[in-house]
């Protein structure tokens, strides 16, 4: 949401170090004084990234590494939104000089790719709003499924003006959003001679997502000194429409490790996942690239019912060395949020997601309401 520049600046550097040492004597202060303490965590925001092609793809959820004890069932409903506004350079150099907020059609994607009928580019423009329905049974102490099953819309949304408020406030530059018609949905890529546009029309329409099917194994118990460290393997099906951004049409699948541990009333995890995606059935000569998500998460525990958490996400992506354009670039999202008990089989948490170091394939700005039952 905030530029390169002003991230680059001395003044927002200055604030960054600041605010890191804050957060480390912060971290501190709560482990020296609450070392005999012990309290149920809660354990991470079920988030991930919600970028329009990262959505195509299979993309595991930072969880805890420990199997859950509570109950054989355990169920979680998630409700995201978040809003994207990037493009490649050269969409500058094709949009006339009206004075008005333009709509990126069909005729200037078309221009831009005769313009630069060798070069890569992409322009996306969306709000994205996803429901995800997660079940998971314990089938033995050490080993869990779990099912979800997502539904998507890709429209315009109304976070463009919240945006763009925030920015007028703050003194913060907007990247050429005013150049564009607030809440629109537009989606354009011209990558290695695939043409891909769809527009509001186009996109119209909440449908079911890809299912993906998760199993955990643990491989070793949190102890005193240790952490928890499991093993995953993941599977996403097809299901999914591909014309309206829903799924990419294709099998992906991927493996990755994690680890958890609670030190007195905080608690720290860690993921690492390698992902294998199947083509992008839309883009018939595109050939997508083997990616990795790395995620960490720190909680703290308030009282009895609360827990305040802190996440980063670092995505590479299916088109990391295939594109010279900005969309092969790693992005990284930071998130924070609550968890809240309702009762003793429910639980509420409430998160706000913002990229944070690349922002050229990221959303700039989401948040996201769940819901657990035990």
């Amino acid at each position: 949401m905030i530029l390169p520049r002003f991230r680059q600046s001395s003044i927002y550097n200055l604030f960054m170090h600041f605010a890191r040492l804050g957060l480390y004597m912060l971290f501190t202060l709560f482990v020296q004084t609450d070392l005999a303490a012990q309290s149920r965590t809660r354990g991470p925001l079920s988030t991930r990234k919600h970028f329009p092609t990262d959505l195509l793809y299979l993309s595991p959820a930072l969880e805890n590494a420990k199997i859950n004890k509570d109950r054989k069932v355990h169920w979680q409903i998630n409700y995201a939104q978040a809003n994207s506004f990037v493009k490649s350079g050269s969409v500058l150099d094709i949009l006339p000089e009206t004075g008005n907020r333009l709509l990126f059609d069909r005729h200037l994607a078309n221009q831009l790719m005769q313009r630069f009928a060798n070069a890569d580019a992409y322009f996306f423009d969306l709000e994205v709003k996803r429901i995800s329905v997660r079940s998971e049974m314990r089938l033995s102490p050490k080993f869990n499924l779990a099912v979800e099953l997502p539904f998507m819309h890709l429209g315009g949304g109304f976070m463009d003006g919240v945006i763009e408020d925030f920015h007028a406030a703050f003194g913060i530059p907007d990247d050429e959003r005013p150049d564009f018609q607030k809440n629109a949905a537009q989606a354009f890529l011209f990558i290695g001679g695939n043409f891909f546009h769809k527009n509001a029309a186009d996109l119209a329409g909440f449908g079911p997502g890809d299912v993906s099917m998760h199993a955990k194994y643990l491989l070793r118990d949190e102890t005193r000194r240790g952490p928890a460290i499991a093993a995953r393997v993941a599977v996403e099906l097809p299901t999914g429409s591909g014309s309206k951004l829903h799924g990419n049409g294709k099998i992906d699948w991927g493996v990755g490790l994690l680890a958890s541990k609670q030190i007195a009333r905080n608690a720290l995890y860690l993921s690492c996942d390698v992902l294998f995606p199947g083509a992008w059935r839309e883009l018939s000569n595109f050939d997508s690239n083997s990616f990795f998500v790395l995620q960490l998460a720190y909680e703290r525990l308030l009282g009895n019912h609360v827990s305040l958490l802190l996440q980063a996400n670092s995505n590479s992506n299916p088109f990391f060395g295939r594109t010279d354009s900005g969309l092969s670039a790693m992005s990284h999202e930071l998130t924070l949020g609550a968890k809240f008990d309702l009762s003793r089989q429910a639980t509420l948490s409430l998160a706000l997601s913002e990229n944070y170091a690349y922002f050229r394939n990221s959303p700039d700005l989401g948040f996201q309401i769940g819901l657990e039952l035990r």
